[in-house]
């Protein structure tokens, strides 16, 4: 606990080294703000979906056929879905 209180009174005999090491601080946020890129819209990558379809009074093969078929094939018309990976549960 002294050596906290070191910190502290040294910060308050030096205030210059407080101020110097302020303004890098500064400085090097600025130069961030300039260097790093900026985009409006930057990509995203989204490793995993979850489409949840609620059929009430349905049998398994009406959901199968009527809403799972349609779902799959709407999402297999991206590129980015591999159908491989993908599975449904009705």
């Amino acid at each position: 606990m002294k050596s906290r209180f070191d910190l502290v009174r040294s910060a308050i005999k030096n205030p210059q080294i407080v101020l110097v090491l302020t303004g890098i601080l500064v400085l090097t946020g600025v130069y961030s703000l300039v260097v790093m890129p900026q985009q409006e819209f930057p990509e995203s990558v989204i490793l995993q979906g979850l489409v949840i379809g609620v059929f009430p009074g349905a049998s398994s093969q009406q959901v199968e056929e009527q809403l799972t078929t349609k779902v799959e094939n709407y999402l297999f018309g991206y590129k980015e879905v591999k159908k491989a990976k993908t599975y449904s549960i009705s």
